[in-house]
């Protein structure tokens, strides 16, 4: 459980600066990276289109439910997720029912080799899911806008169904994952402010080195997230940028960044935003959210 004190404080300096940078860019221009960078999006919207949305939003929630401790990187975990069940979808039909949708997930987790590690907790959560929030899964199956219209109310039942608290990484995630597959950046519609960032590695690591945190290291950011996603939910009221969308920026650099110096990583980072947005754009991101080194 998280600390009730603050393990560690928050730069307001360092919010500014990073929020300053973020609101340059703009939400058309986080619309750009969500679409060009993030290898997630992709994915989940190629299976979306294979299956359908109704089936594509449930899939990538439930797997999104599960998407912790992988024995593969998260690209490749999602580029599994939409191979496998596009394929069983195209071999055997379309599912039918609720219980169809979660068998399926079910059978991905045992084959898919991403699922390895604890994969009899993951297919608990999954099962857990399906008994104690049934009702909110046939709502979303036929209806799967709710997810965009009333997405805090999806979220406390995926956490009351689970005993977690709400801001939980994979709880948060699944709704990134249910707006991908509804079209996410190509709709232009942005997920409500209000929603936080779910704080994995890579966040921890650009939490760290944009400065936004002063814990002691990206460890600790990981440790503790809600601090950091009290930092980021700050950039975002600045910036006007939602976090869920903060979060799609993050990611694609997120992992580029660890156990390099400050030039190089600002080098990979700026390489990386420049396929899809200005040099400008791409070179002010690359400066503020490598404020320092992420060892």
């Amino acid at each position: 459980m998280e600390p009730r004190f603050r393990p560690y404080g928050i730069s307001l300096e360092r919010v500014d600066r990073v929020a300053h940078a973020l609101e340059y860019v703009g939400l058309e221009g986080v619309f750009s990276v969500e679409a060009g960078l993030d290898p997630q999006y992709p994915a989940v919207r190629g299976l979306a289109r294979v299956v359908g949305e109704p089936a594509g939003v449930l899939y990538s929630m439930l797997v999104a439910l599960v998407s912790y401790r992988l024995a593969m990187k998260g690209e490749e975990w999602w580029s599994c997720f939409s191979r496998m069940l596009s394929s069983r979808w195209s071999s055997r039909g379309p599912a039918s029912s609720i219980r169809d949708i979660v068998n399926d997930v079910v059978w991905f987790l045992s084959e898919c080799p991403g699922a390895s590690i604890r994969r009899d907790a993951k297919v608990r959560r999954i099962r857990t899911v399906q008994y104690r929030a049934r009702r909110l899964l046939e709502r979303i199956y036929s209806d799967p806008e709710v997810v965009l219209r009333e997405p805090d109310m999806v979220l406390e039942r995926l956490a009351r169904a689970l005993q977690v608290e709400l801001w939980r990484k994979t709880i948060v995630f699944s709704l990134k994952m249910g707006y991908y597959a509804l079209g996410g950046p190509e709709r232009r519609i942005p997920l409500r402010a209000s929603i936080p960032i779910p704080v994995d590695v890579r966040v921890s690591c650009l939490s760290y080195s944009s400065g936004v945190v002063e814990a002691s290291s990206p460890d600790e950011v990981l440790r503790y997230p809600t601090t950091a996603q009290e930092a980021w939910g700050m950039v975002a009221s600045l910036s006007g940028i939602p976090p869920l969308h903060i979060d799609s920026l993050l990611w694609p650099v997120g992992g580029e960044v660890r156990g390099l110096d400050i030039n190089e990583a600002r080098r990979r980072v700026a390489g990386t935003f420049l396929k899809v947005l200005p040099l400008d754009a791409s070179s002010l991101l690359a400066e503020e959210l490598v404020w320092r080194e992420c060892p």
